[in-house]
């Protein structure tokens, strides 16, 4: 199934974007709250946002809201040209590709610091988060099951220095919203697809396997980002996952 790219153009009126309760209108809770809607699907690839109409929608000033969209535009998720609207980035099969090469490569290193001293209370935690899992997909609950599989993969590089998990979690952000595209086209059953895998990575981590978590931990991720490929793009080749793939797969020993 290929994406639609034809660009739209956000309408305030269709479509309210208010602030949750409580939240202030500074620019850091509307980055926030903004980027909850870009990766949750409301505000879709390819959207042109009016800031006016926007604004208005949120209740808030253009003022918080061009410093929010700054910031959502460091991160990747919203893409401007000078004296051009914003729009939220357009779906790109190579940025997919990136996205997916870079966690391969970084949760695997992050995996190998975490998982050599997991401690008994970060191994109940991680089934915890593997229990919640199959729970939301058997009810198929997609915000419910999306929370626990975050915190499932974020505790296997858990102990990554804080500049380094900030890196990491930016990039599982960002593969987020291929994930909700995938889930709109193929509907909440694929939400268990890869249970086996989870489960698999749960029981060398409990184990202390650093390597073979690492290692699995790389397949799985380029197993999901091939599964994405076909669906979303099929004619492009995702060099940099196979690449990444290849090069972690090959590690000899665990670093002493």
């Amino acid at each position: 199934m290929a994406v639609d790219k034809q660009d739209r153009v956000s309408s305030a009126e269709s479509q309210p974007l208010p602030l949750p309760t409580g939240d202030r209108p500074a620019a850091a809770n509307l980055r926030s709250h903004l980027r909850e809607l870009i990766l949750g699907g409301s505000l879709q690839p390819g959207l042109v946002i009016s800031q006016v109409e926007l604004a208005r929608s949120l209740g808030v000033s253009r003022t918080p809201l061009r410093e929010a969209l700054r910031m959502l535009q460091e991160e990747g998720l919203i893409e401007a040209e000078p004296n051009r609207r914003a729009r939220v980035t357009r779906f790109d099969p190579g940025d997919l590709d990136t996205v997916y090469g870079c966690r391969v490569m970084l949760e695997s290193l992050g995996c190998v610091l975490t998982v050599r001293s997991f401690s008994d209370e970060e191994v109940e935690r991680l089934r915890t988060a593997l229990d919640a899992m199959a729970e939301h997909a058997r009810t198929r609950s997609v915000e419910e099951w999306q929370v626990a599989h975050r915190e499932f993969h974020r505790l296997l590089v858990g102990r990554a220095s804080d500049q380094f998990g900030r890196t990491i979690a930016a990039y599982q952000d960002r593969a987020e919203r291929y994930w909700v595209m995938f889930i709109r086209a193929n509907g909440s059953g694929g939400l268990s697809m890869r249970d086996a895998e989870h489960r698999a990575l749960f029981e060398a981590a409990a184990r202390r396997d650093a390597k073979g978590t690492a290692v699995l931990l790389a397949k799985h991720l380029s197993r999901t980002a091939l599964t994405l490929m076909a669906q979303l793009a099929p004619e492009h080749e995702p060099l940099t996952v196979r690449t990444a793939l290849h090069f972690v797969s090959g590690l000899s020993s665990d670093p002493s």
